[in-house]
C-alpha cells in the first residue's frame, strides 16, 4: 500500500480535516498522526506506525540518550485517530500549532504515509522539489 498525489483542503471551524477520498480505503481501521518534522504531520497507517514505533523501542533499548529523547519526541506527538462517517479526523491544536497549519492545508501522499502541510509552506516545498525532480531525471533515459 502507498499513497500518492496532492489535495488541497480547508480546516473546518473545529480543526477537522476531511481526508481525500483516495486514501480513506486505506486508513478505514484508523491510523496514528504525529509530527516527523518541523514542517508537517504525518498519518501513518496501523501497521506502518507499529513498525516505526517498534524501531523507535529498539533503539531505546540501546541505552543510547538521544534515541530516548527521539522516541520521547515521536510518541508524545503521536494521536490515534478514527475518520467519522464524513471522512473528517480531529487535528490536535499543538500538533497544528508545531507546524504552522492553521486554516489551508495540502495532504500529500508520500509512499507509506499521508503528510499534513500548510498550504502556504507546502508551495514553497513543492518549488524546491521542482528543482530537485529535475536533476534527478537530467540526463537519464526514463523509458521502460
Amino acid at each position: 500500500m502507498f499513497f500518492t498525489g496532492a489535495y488541497e483542503h480547508s480546516l473546518d471551524s473545529k480543526g477537522r480535516l476531511i481526508l481525500p477520498a483516495k486514501f480513506r480505503d486505506q486508513l478505514q481501521g484508523g491510523g496514528w498522526l504525529t509530527q516527523p518534522t518541523s514542517s508537517c504531520l504525518a498519518l501513518f497507517p496501523r501497521d506502518v506506525y507499529e513498525q516505526v514505533a517498534a524501531m523507535h523501542r529498539e533503539r531505546q533499548r540501546g541505552g543510547e540518550e538521544a534515541a530516548s529523547a527521539q522516541a520521547r519526541a515521536f510518541f508524545a506527538r503521536s494521536f490515534e485517530v478514527i475518520a467519522d462517517s464524513q471522512g473528517r479526523i480531529a487535528i490536535p491544536v499543538g500538533l497544528r500549532d508545531k507546524v504552522g497549519i492553521t486554516k489551508e492545508v495540502t495532504v500529500i501522499g508520500n509512499n507509506s504515509r499521508v503528510e499534513i502541510w500548510d498550504r502556504a509552506r507546502w508551495s514553497e516545498e513543492d518549488a524546491v522539489q521542482d528543482n530537485l525532480l529535475a536533476d534527478q531525471w537530467q540526463g537519464r533515459d526514463i523509458s521502460f
